[in-house]
C-alpha cells in the first residue's frame, strides 16, 4: 500500500479509537511493522536521521536559550515577565518531553512496548543523553568564555583606505572624541549632529544673573577624581588647558516621611540605620568577589539582610545621583555597586570621607567646542549640525547616510554609530540581529529643568539639610544646588530630574530657566552583558561601528572611551601626522586600543 495509507494503519489499531501519535511519526519515525518496499524505506531512513537530528539539535540548543532568558529575568532592568514564563516553559517542555516516556516506561515495567514514539525514543536514548550533557556544557563553557574574555578592546587597524570618508553619527562626547582623532589622524570625517548645537549631554549653561558669569554642566556633571580613573577625560581636559576642581557628592534622601544624609554628624540617626550603613561599608572595605559580580544588588541586600528603609533612604539617594535614575538599582552588579563607595577609587559614601569626583568649572561642552575647532583646522571635518540621520544602509560595499529631509551623503568607507543604542537599532538597515541585540539596552525618558523653584523641590522634605548638602533625592525627583555644585555658594540655581515613571514635578514656569528631555539608559547587569560581550562580537565589522557611553558603561569617559575605540577600528596611524595633537593623541590610542603586533 502506498506510504500514507501504512501510516493511517499503524495509527488505527483493531479494536477501540485511534490513539493520538506523534507529528514525527509522520514524517519518518520507525514504525511497529516492517517489509516496505525498498523506495519507501529509503525515505523512512532519510527522515528517520533528519528528525533524530532535529532533535538532537533542540536539547542542544535549549538549555543555553533557557539559561538566557533565566539570566535576563534575573539581570534585566524591565523584562515582559508573562512572555519570558511563557518561552521558558515551552523550552522547559522541549527539554524534558524526550525523557519523560522512557522513564514512565522504565517506571512500568515495559509495559508501553506497543508505543511506536517510545520505542522510537528508547532506540535513541543515548542521543538525548548526550544531546542534553552536551547542551548544558556548551552554556557553562560559554559563559566561563565570555566572562574571563575582554572583546571590547580592538586592535589599532594598521591597513585601510586612507582616500575612504568616515561618517561619525552624533556629536556628543563619544562622536567628537571619535572624530578629532580620525581627522588627526589623517581621515575625512563628516559628523551628522540632529539637534543644533554639539555637546550632546555635555551641555553647559551660563548664568549672568545678579552680575555673575558661572558656567554650569547640565549634563556630565562630574568625574572620578581617582588618579586611574576618567583618564581619557582628563586628558582631554588637559590637552585643551582647562581645569578639575575636587569636590563631594554629599547627598540627601527623603522617602516615607523620613530625611537621612551623608554629609553631616551620622549620630543624628537611629541606631539600627546606623548599624546597616556600618555593615555596608565593611562589605565595601571587604576583597572583591566573582559570586558578588554576578548576584544582583536586590538579592545580595535580601540575602544578608538589609531593610528596605536602608536601601531606599541611603542607597536609592546616592545611586541616584551617580546615574541619574533609581531604575534598575536592584539589577545592578552587587559588586560594581559596592566599589562606588571605596575610599581610594569610589564615587561616592555613605559617610563622608574624602572628595571623590571633580567638576570642570568652564563647562565641558565649551571644551568639545575647543576640540571642534581644533579638528576642523586640519581641513579634514566638518560637522553637520541640524542633521537627523534617518537611516544607514550599505550600497555596492559603500555607506550611505540619508537625513531625515531625504538628503543623502554616501560613499563613506565607515560609519561610526555615536549615539543611544535604541537609535542605532532604528537608522541602521539589514542587519535585523544586530539590531535586536543593540535594542536590549533600555533606556527611560525624565524631564531636566533648571530653575530657581525651592518650594517645590528642596522645601520643607529637606529642612535638616545643612549647606554642606548638595543633592537632594526623593520619589518624585532628583535635585542639585547645581549653582553651588560649580562653587558660587551665592547662587539659588537648581537642576532637577523629575517625571521617571512618575508624574512630573509642577515647576514654577515663572522660575524655569531652562528645560528638556534626555534619555538615560538603566545600566542593569543584563545590559553589561549584552554591551561588553555580545555587541563586540559584529562591533565594527563591514565598516560600521557602534560607540556610546552605553557600549562600555556610563559616564564621560566611557563615552570618549568608545569614540576612541572606533577610530582604532576604522584605522588611524598609531602617530599623528602633526606634533601639535600628541601627547594627547598617542596616549588615547595607547591607553585605549590594542598595537598591532
Amino acid at each position: 500500500p502506498p506510504f500514507s495509507s501504512r501510516l493511517i494503519q499503524l495509527a488505527m489499531p483493531a479494536e477501540g479509537p485511534p490513539k493520538v501519535a506523534w507529528a514525527a511519526a509522520s514524517v519518518g519515525m520507525e514504525t511497529c511493522e516492517t517489509g516496505a518496499a525498498g523506495g519507501a524505506g529509503s525515505s523512512r531512513r532519510v527522515l528517520d536521521v533528519c528528525a533524530t537530528a532535529l532533535l538532537s539539535a533542540l536539547l542542544v540548543l535549549s538549555p543555553g536559550i533557557f539559561c538566557l532568558l533565566a539570566l535576563a529575568v534575573l539581570w534585566k532592568g524591565e523584562v515582559n515577565l508573562w512572555l519570558h514564563a511563557l518561552f521558558m516553559v515551552l523550552l522547559l517542555h522541549v527539554m524534558c518531553c524526550p525523557c519523560c516516556p522512557l522513564c514512565c516506561r522504565r517506571c512500568r515495567g515495559g509495559a508501553d512496548a506497543a508505543s511506536c514514539p517510545v520505542r522510537w525514543l528508547e532506540g535513541r536514548k543515548w542521543v538525548v543523553a548526550v544531546s542534553h550533557l552536551l547542551g548544558w556544557l556548551a552554556f557553562v563553557l560559554f559563559f566561563a568564555c565570555l566572562f574571563h574574555s575582554d572583546l571590547t578592546t580592538p586592535t589599532l587597524r594598521a591597513e585601510y583606505d586612507a582616500s575612504l570618508p568616515v561618517a561619525v553619527i552624533g556629536a556628543g562626547a563619544s562622536g567628537l572624541a571619535s572624530s578629532w582623532v580620525l581627522a588627526k589622524g589623517g581621515r575625512s570625517v563628516t559628523v551628522f549632529e540632529s539637534l543644533g548645537d554639539i555637546g550632546g549631554h555635555s551641555l553647559s549653561y551660563v548664568d549672568v544673573s545678579d552680575g555673575r558669569n558661572l558656567t554650569i554642566d547640565l549634563g556630565f556633571i562630574f568625574n572620578n577624581a581617582a588618579a586611574p580613573a576618567y583618564v581619557s577625560y582628563k586628558s582631554f581636559g588637559k590637552h585643551f588647558g582647562r581645569t578639575l576642581v575636587s569636590t563631594a557628592l554629599n547627598t540627601s534622601g527623603y522617602f516615607d516621611g523620613e530625611y537621612w544624609d551623608n554629609t553631616g554628624d551620622p549620630d543624628r540617626f537611629d541606631l539600627p540605620l546606623r548599624e546597616e550603613v556600618r555593615r555596608f561599608m565593611d562589605h565595601v572595605d571587604s576583597p572583591e568577589s566573582t559570586l558578588r559580580y554576578l548576584a544582583p544588588m536586590g538579592w545580595w541586600l535580601w540575602y544578608h539582610g538589609f531593610s528596605d528603609r536602608f536601601r531606599r533612604l541611603c542607597l536609592d539617594s546616592t545611586m541616584s545621583v551617580l546615574f541619574v535614575t533609581k531604575m534598575g538599582l536592584d539589577k545592578q552588579s552587587a559588586q560594581g555597586v559596592l566599589n562606588y563607595f571605596r575610599i581610594a577609587d569610589g564615587f561616592t559614601h555613605l559617610r563622608y570621607d574624602v572628595p571623590k569626583v571633580q567638576y570642570s568649572p568652564g563647562g565641558s561642552q565649551f571644551m568639545w567646542k575647543d576640540v571642534v575647532r581644533d579638528m576642523e583646522s586640519t581641513g579634514r571635518a566638518q560637522v553637520r549640525v541640524n542633521s537627523r540621520v534617518a537611516e544607514v544602509e550599505k550600497e555596492d560595499g559603500l555607506w550611505t547616510v540619508t537625513l531625515a529631509d531625504g538628503t543623502k551623503y554616501g560613499g563613506f568607507g565607515d560609519v561610526v554609530l555615536a549615539c543611544p543604542s535604541n537609535v542605532a537599532a532604528k537608522i541602521v538597515r539589514n542587519r535585523p540581529l544586530q539590531a535586536l541585540i543593540v535594542s536590549q539596552i533600555d533606556y527611560i525618558a525624565a524631564n531636566v529643568t533648571l530653575h530657581k523653584d525651592h518650594l517645590a523641590t528642596v522645601g520643607s522634605n529637606f529642612r535638616q539639610a545643612s549647606d554642606d548638602v548638595l543633592y537632594f533625592v526623593s520619589d518624585d525627583h532628583l535635585t542639585g544646588k547645581i549653582g553651588r555644585i560649580f562653587g558660587d555658594v551665592r547662587s539659588d540655581l537648581l537642576l532637577t530630574v523629575h517625571g521617571q515613571g512618575q508624574e512630573a514635578v509642577k515647576i514654577d514656569p515663572a522660575k524655569t530657566l531652562w528645560k528638556t528631555t534626555w534619555s538615560h539608559h538603566y545600566f542593569s547587569m543584563w545590559e553589561l552583558v549584552v554591551a561588553r560581550k555580545f555587541v563586540p562580537m559584529f562591533n565594527n565589522g563591514g565598516g560600521l561601528h557602534y560607540a556610546g557611553d552605553w557600549v562600555y558603561g556610563v559616564g564621560h569617559n566611557d563615552a570618549i572611551k568608545s569614540g576612541v575605540h572606533a577610530a582604532c577600528a576604522v584605522g588611524v596611524p598609531e602617530t599623528p601626522p602633526d606634533g601639535a595633537s600628541d601627547p594627547l593623541y598617542s596616549d588615547l590610542i595607547r591607553a585605549t586600543c590594542r598595537l598591532p603586533s
